[in-house]
Protein backbone atom coordinates (compact mmCIF):
# COMPACT_ATOMS: atom_id res chain seq x y z
CA UNK A 1 0.00 0.00 0.00
CA UNK A 2 2.86 2.21 1.04
CA UNK A 3 4.32 1.61 -2.20
CA UNK A 4 1.71 2.23 -4.53
CA UNK A 5 0.57 5.50 -2.70
CA UNK A 6 4.56 7.44 -2.60
CA UNK A 7 4.15 6.20 -6.69
CA UNK A 8 1.34 8.42 -6.73
CA UNK A 9 3.11 11.32 -4.66
CA UNK A 10 5.96 11.06 -7.06
CA UNK A 11 3.48 11.78 -10.08
CA UNK A 12 1.82 14.13 -8.55
CA UNK A 13 4.13 17.32 -7.80
CA UNK A 14 2.66 19.95 -5.22
CA UNK A 15 1.89 23.24 -6.89
CA UNK A 16 1.16 26.68 -4.80
CA UNK A 17 -0.96 28.19 -8.07
CA UNK A 18 -4.50 28.07 -7.74
CA UNK A 19 -5.96 28.27 -12.09
CA UNK A 20 -9.44 30.16 -12.66
CA UNK A 21 -11.22 28.71 -15.61
CA UNK A 22 -13.77 30.87 -17.28
CA UNK A 23 -17.22 28.80 -16.42
CA UNK A 24 -20.11 27.61 -18.92
CA UNK A 25 -23.40 29.68 -18.56
CA UNK A 26 -25.89 27.56 -15.93
CA UNK A 27 -29.37 26.99 -17.03
CA UNK A 28 -31.62 30.14 -16.81
CA UNK A 29 -34.23 30.62 -14.25
CA UNK A 30 -37.55 31.22 -16.37
CA UNK A 31 -40.79 32.00 -14.47
CA UNK A 32 -43.96 30.72 -15.15
CA UNK A 33 -47.22 32.48 -16.57
CA UNK A 34 -48.08 33.65 -12.52
CA UNK A 35 -44.96 34.89 -12.01
CA UNK A 36 -43.11 32.39 -10.05
CA UNK A 37 -39.69 31.09 -10.35
CA UNK A 38 -38.22 27.60 -9.00
CA UNK A 39 -34.83 26.90 -7.68
CA UNK A 40 -33.00 24.21 -5.39
CA UNK A 41 -29.65 24.50 -3.19
CA UNK A 42 -28.15 21.23 -2.41
CA UNK A 43 -25.08 19.96 -0.16
CA UNK A 44 -24.31 16.20 -0.57
CA UNK A 45 -21.85 14.66 1.97
CA UNK A 46 -20.71 11.29 0.46
CA UNK A 47 -18.29 8.65 2.18
CA UNK A 48 -16.40 6.66 -0.26
CA UNK A 49 -14.46 3.21 -0.06
CA UNK A 50 -11.31 2.31 -2.08
CA UNK A 51 -11.21 -1.81 -1.18
CA UNK A 52 -8.67 -2.24 -4.15
CA UNK A 53 -4.71 -2.17 -3.65
CA UNK A 54 -4.13 0.51 -5.98
CA UNK A 55 -5.04 4.70 -6.30
CA UNK A 56 -8.32 6.11 -8.14
CA UNK A 57 -9.02 8.83 -9.77
CA UNK A 58 -12.66 10.11 -9.54
CA UNK A 59 -13.55 12.23 -12.28
CA UNK A 60 -16.56 14.59 -10.76
CA UNK A 61 -18.98 16.76 -13.10
CA UNK A 62 -18.18 20.20 -12.57
CA UNK A 63 -21.58 21.36 -12.28
CA UNK A 64 -21.32 20.47 -8.49
CA UNK A 65 -18.69 22.33 -6.27
CA UNK A 66 -16.87 20.23 -4.54
CA UNK A 67 -14.22 19.83 -1.52
CA UNK A 68 -12.36 16.61 -0.23
CA UNK A 69 -11.89 16.47 3.41
CA UNK A 70 -9.06 15.47 3.84
CA UNK A 71 -5.28 17.15 5.86
CA UNK A 72 -5.72 21.04 5.25
CA UNK A 73 -8.32 20.73 2.75
CA UNK A 74 -7.15 22.17 -0.35
CA UNK A 75 -8.44 19.95 -3.38
CA UNK A 76 -11.26 21.45 -3.99
CA UNK A 77 -13.02 23.30 -6.94
CA UNK A 78 -15.42 26.41 -6.44
CA UNK A 79 -17.86 28.40 -8.54
CA UNK A 80 -17.92 32.03 -7.68
CA UNK A 81 -19.92 34.93 -8.63
CA UNK A 82 -17.65 36.34 -11.48
CA UNK A 83 -18.54 32.92 -13.89
CA UNK A 84 -15.27 31.86 -12.98
CA UNK A 85 -14.51 28.10 -11.64
CA UNK A 86 -11.45 28.36 -8.95
CA UNK A 87 -9.91 24.73 -8.84
CA UNK A 88 -7.63 23.95 -5.41
CA UNK A 89 -4.39 22.28 -6.07
CA UNK A 90 -4.87 21.26 -9.67
CA UNK A 91 -1.86 18.53 -9.64
CA UNK A 92 -4.61 16.45 -7.59
CA UNK A 93 -7.94 17.84 -8.59
CA UNK A 94 -6.90 17.56 -12.72
CA UNK A 95 -6.52 14.90 -14.78
CA UNK A 96 -5.95 14.24 -18.45
CA UNK A 97 -8.22 18.31 -18.33
CA UNK A 98 -10.76 16.39 -16.31
CA UNK A 99 -11.84 17.51 -12.96
CA UNK A 100 -11.62 15.19 -9.56
CA UNK A 101 -9.81 13.58 -7.02
CA UNK A 102 -7.83 10.40 -5.98
CA UNK A 103 -8.90 7.82 -3.54
CA UNK A 104 -5.86 6.01 -2.05
CA UNK A 105 -6.24 2.04 -1.80
CA UNK A 106 -8.52 0.92 1.36
CA UNK A 107 -8.80 4.71 2.16
CA UNK A 108 -12.18 5.89 3.49
CA UNK A 109 -12.97 9.28 2.17
CA UNK A 110 -15.35 11.92 2.61
CA UNK A 111 -16.00 14.23 -0.26
CA UNK A 112 -18.55 17.13 0.17
CA UNK A 113 -20.28 18.80 -2.85
CA UNK A 114 -22.93 21.18 -3.07
CA UNK A 115 -24.95 23.46 -5.44
CA UNK A 116 -25.22 26.86 -3.71
CA UNK A 117 -26.79 30.51 -4.46
CA UNK A 118 -24.43 31.18 -7.21
CA UNK A 119 -24.93 27.99 -9.42
CA UNK A 120 -28.27 26.94 -8.18
CA UNK A 121 -30.72 24.44 -10.53
CA UNK A 122 -33.78 25.66 -12.10
CA UNK A 123 -36.87 23.70 -11.24
CA UNK A 124 -39.15 24.29 -13.89
CA UNK A 125 -43.43 25.14 -12.19
CA UNK A 126 -46.00 24.36 -14.24
CA UNK A 127 -48.03 27.24 -15.76
CA UNK A 128 -51.35 28.22 -13.88
CA UNK A 129 -54.63 26.47 -15.62
CA UNK A 130 -57.21 28.84 -15.74
CA UNK A 131 -60.52 28.39 -17.73
CA UNK A 132 -60.83 30.57 -20.80
CA UNK A 133 -63.41 32.90 -19.72
CA UNK A 134 -61.15 34.31 -16.73
CA UNK A 135 -58.85 35.94 -19.21
CA UNK A 136 -55.18 37.02 -17.24
CA UNK A 137 -53.52 40.13 -16.26
CA UNK A 138 -49.48 40.31 -17.95
CA UNK A 139 -46.76 42.36 -17.77
CA UNK A 140 -46.03 44.19 -20.85
CA UNK A 141 -42.85 46.58 -20.46
CA UNK A 142 -43.76 48.35 -17.57
CA UNK A 143 -47.37 48.59 -17.17
CA UNK A 144 -49.83 45.52 -16.39
CA UNK A 145 -52.52 44.85 -18.61
CA UNK A 146 -55.28 42.32 -18.94
CA UNK A 147 -56.28 39.73 -20.86
CA UNK A 148 -59.72 39.78 -22.45
CA UNK A 149 -61.90 37.04 -23.30
CA UNK A 150 -63.82 37.57 -26.73
CA UNK A 151 -66.61 35.83 -27.38
CA UNK A 152 -70.76 36.24 -27.34
CA UNK A 153 -71.69 33.15 -25.04
CA UNK A 154 -68.74 35.00 -22.72
CA UNK A 155 -70.42 34.37 -19.09
CA UNK A 156 -69.61 37.21 -16.17
CA UNK A 157 -68.67 34.04 -13.63
CA UNK A 158 -66.41 31.60 -14.00
CA UNK A 159 -64.77 29.38 -11.34
CA UNK A 160 -63.61 29.32 -8.46
CA UNK A 161 -59.88 29.31 -7.81
CA UNK A 162 -57.43 26.63 -6.24
CA UNK A 163 -54.11 26.20 -5.19
CA UNK A 164 -53.10 23.96 -8.50
CA UNK A 165 -49.84 22.00 -8.06
CA UNK A 166 -47.08 23.43 -9.65
CA UNK A 167 -44.44 20.57 -9.64
CA UNK A 168 -43.89 17.32 -8.61
CA UNK A 169 -41.05 15.19 -7.32
CA UNK A 170 -37.71 14.10 -9.08
CA UNK A 171 -36.42 10.66 -7.84
CA UNK A 172 -32.94 10.11 -7.65
CA UNK A 173 -31.46 6.45 -6.30
CA UNK A 174 -27.96 5.93 -4.42
CA UNK A 175 -27.02 3.48 -7.38
CA UNK A 176 -27.93 6.77 -9.42
CA UNK A 177 -25.90 9.37 -7.98
CA UNK A 178 -22.49 7.28 -8.05
CA UNK A 179 -21.91 6.05 -11.72
CA UNK A 180 -19.04 4.49 -11.15
CA UNK A 181 -17.82 1.00 -13.20
CA UNK A 182 -14.89 -0.03 -11.30
CA UNK A 183 -16.03 -1.67 -8.63
CA UNK A 184 -13.03 -1.32 -5.59
CA UNK A 185 -14.77 2.11 -5.29
CA UNK A 186 -17.94 1.72 -3.09
CA UNK A 187 -20.39 4.20 -2.19
CA UNK A 188 -20.67 3.64 1.71
CA UNK A 189 -23.49 6.20 2.67
CA UNK A 190 -24.57 10.07 1.92
CA UNK A 191 -26.61 12.81 3.53
CA UNK A 192 -27.50 15.90 2.94
CA UNK A 193 -29.88 19.03 2.74
CA UNK A 194 -32.11 20.79 0.08
CA UNK A 195 -33.11 24.24 -0.04
CA UNK A 196 -35.95 24.72 -2.34
CA UNK A 197 -36.61 28.44 -3.45
CA UNK A 198 -39.83 30.02 -4.96
CA UNK A 199 -39.55 33.83 -5.62
CA UNK A 200 -42.73 35.78 -6.59
CA UNK A 201 -41.19 38.52 -8.84
CA UNK A 202 -43.21 40.88 -11.51
CA UNK A 203 -40.53 43.26 -11.61
CA UNK A 204 -43.62 45.75 -10.89
CA UNK A 205 -43.33 45.41 -7.47
CA UNK A 206 -47.54 45.21 -7.25
CA UNK A 207 -49.77 44.59 -4.34
CA UNK A 208 -50.48 41.00 -6.00
CA UNK A 209 -50.59 37.81 -4.19
CA UNK A 210 -50.06 34.13 -5.50
CA UNK A 211 -51.81 31.52 -4.38
CA UNK A 212 -50.43 27.67 -5.26
CA UNK A 213 -48.96 24.08 -4.68
CA UNK A 214 -45.56 22.57 -4.09
CA UNK A 215 -44.16 19.57 -3.42
CA UNK A 216 -40.63 18.65 -2.90
CA UNK A 217 -37.82 18.75 -5.65
CA UNK A 218 -36.18 16.54 -4.99
CA UNK A 219 -36.77 12.75 -3.37
CA UNK A 220 -34.58 10.03 -2.37
CA UNK A 221 -36.04 6.44 -2.44
CA UNK A 222 -34.71 4.14 0.36
CA UNK A 223 -33.05 7.30 2.03
CA UNK A 224 -34.49 8.63 5.41
CA UNK A 225 -35.96 12.12 4.57
CA UNK A 226 -36.88 14.26 7.73
CA UNK A 227 -36.28 18.12 9.44
CA UNK A 228 -39.32 19.44 7.03
CA UNK A 229 -38.97 22.97 7.68
CA UNK A 230 -41.57 24.71 7.41
CA UNK A 231 -44.25 22.03 8.40
CA UNK A 232 -45.97 20.42 5.14
CA UNK A 233 -49.94 21.90 4.97
CA UNK A 234 -50.61 18.23 3.76
CA UNK A 235 -49.85 15.04 2.24
CA UNK A 236 -50.47 14.60 -1.46
CA UNK A 237 -53.47 11.96 -0.74
CA UNK A 238 -54.99 14.88 1.01
CA UNK A 239 -54.24 17.33 -1.43
CA UNK A 240 -56.09 15.21 -3.92
CA UNK A 241 -59.10 14.93 -1.75
CA UNK A 242 -58.88 18.79 -0.95
CA UNK A 243 -58.85 19.01 -4.85
CA UNK A 244 -61.96 16.82 -4.97
CA UNK A 245 -64.08 19.23 -3.13
CA UNK A 246 -63.92 21.76 -6.61
CA UNK A 247 -64.23 19.47 -9.23
CA UNK A 248 -66.50 17.10 -6.92
CA UNK A 249 -64.83 13.78 -8.52
CA UNK A 250 -63.85 10.47 -7.32
CA UNK A 251 -60.08 10.59 -7.67
CA UNK A 252 -58.92 6.81 -7.70
CA UNK A 253 -55.54 6.11 -5.41
CA UNK A 254 -52.43 6.36 -7.52
CA UNK A 255 -50.33 3.76 -7.65
CA UNK A 256 -46.97 2.88 -8.91
CA UNK A 257 -44.64 -0.36 -8.84
CA UNK A 258 -42.10 -0.61 -5.47
CA UNK A 259 -37.97 -1.32 -6.30
CA UNK A 260 -36.14 -2.67 -3.76
CA UNK A 261 -32.78 -1.20 -3.50
CA UNK A 262 -31.84 -4.87 -2.91
CA UNK A 263 -33.05 -6.41 -6.15
CA UNK A 264 -30.44 -4.27 -7.94
CA UNK A 265 -27.37 -3.93 -6.06
CA UNK A 266 -25.60 -7.69 -4.47
CA UNK A 267 -24.20 -6.31 -1.48
CA UNK A 268 -21.32 -8.65 0.59
CA UNK A 269 -19.84 -8.08 3.99
CA UNK A 270 -15.91 -7.04 4.40
CA UNK A 271 -14.83 -5.21 7.85
CA UNK A 272 -15.95 -2.76 9.91
CA UNK A 273 -19.05 -2.19 7.85
CA UNK A 274 -17.18 -1.66 4.54
CA UNK A 275 -19.17 -3.47 1.70
CA UNK A 276 -18.45 -4.44 -1.49
CA UNK A 277 -20.52 -3.72 -4.45
CA UNK A 278 -21.28 -6.56 -6.93
CA UNK A 279 -23.94 -5.37 -9.28
CA UNK A 280 -25.99 -7.91 -10.97
CA UNK A 281 -28.68 -7.13 -13.76
CA UNK A 282 -31.36 -5.41 -12.61
CA UNK A 283 -34.63 -7.27 -11.56
CA UNK A 284 -37.70 -6.47 -10.00
CA UNK A 285 -39.12 -9.36 -8.26
CA UNK A 286 -42.73 -9.67 -6.25
CA UNK A 287 -44.23 -6.63 -7.61
CA UNK A 288 -46.43 -4.87 -5.10
CA UNK A 289 -48.20 -1.23 -5.67
CA UNK A 290 -47.71 1.68 -3.08
CA UNK A 291 -49.11 4.70 -2.52
CA UNK A 292 -47.42 7.74 -3.66
CA UNK A 293 -46.97 9.71 -1.00
CA UNK A 294 -45.12 13.28 -0.39
CA UNK A 295 -45.76 16.33 1.68
CA UNK A 296 -47.51 19.39 -0.23
CA UNK A 297 -47.47 23.01 1.16
CA UNK A 298 -50.18 25.73 0.22
CA UNK A 299 -48.22 29.07 -0.31
CA UNK A 300 -49.26 31.92 -0.04
CA UNK A 301 -47.09 34.40 -1.77
CA UNK A 302 -46.97 38.26 -2.73
CA UNK A 303 -45.17 39.85 -5.09
CA UNK A 304 -41.35 40.59 -4.88
CA UNK A 305 -41.42 37.93 -1.81
CA UNK A 306 -39.48 34.54 -1.52
CA UNK A 307 -40.63 31.43 0.07
CA UNK A 308 -37.89 28.67 1.47
CA UNK A 309 -38.58 24.88 2.20
CA UNK A 310 -35.42 22.72 3.55
CA UNK A 311 -35.31 19.51 4.35
CA UNK A 312 -32.88 16.81 5.35
CA UNK A 313 -31.70 13.57 3.64
CA UNK A 314 -29.55 10.36 4.72
CA UNK A 315 -28.47 7.00 3.56
CA UNK A 316 -26.17 4.23 4.31
CA UNK A 317 -25.31 0.58 3.65
CA UNK A 318 -26.56 -0.14 7.40
CA UNK A 319 -29.51 2.80 6.73
CA UNK A 320 -30.95 2.33 3.73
Amino acid sequence: MRSSKALVSFMLLIFTITPTFTLAQFEVVENNNIYLTGTVEMELNVTLVNLGDTPKYIMVNPRYQFEVIRENRTEFLYHNSTGATIIGNPTKTLLNYRPGFWIYPHEVLKVRFFINEIDKIPIPLYDYYQPYCTGYAYIEGDKLRINVPVGFYTVPICDVLYPQLLNRPIYLYPEALFNVKDFSVVMHGYKGIVKFKIVHNSTLGLPIRDVFAVAPPILFPNARIYGYFPSPTMSYSEYLDYVKGFWKLNIPKILLPTKNLTDEIVLYGLTDDLLTSKFEIPRVKNVKQINVEYPIWIIWLGDNSTFEITYKFEWGINKG
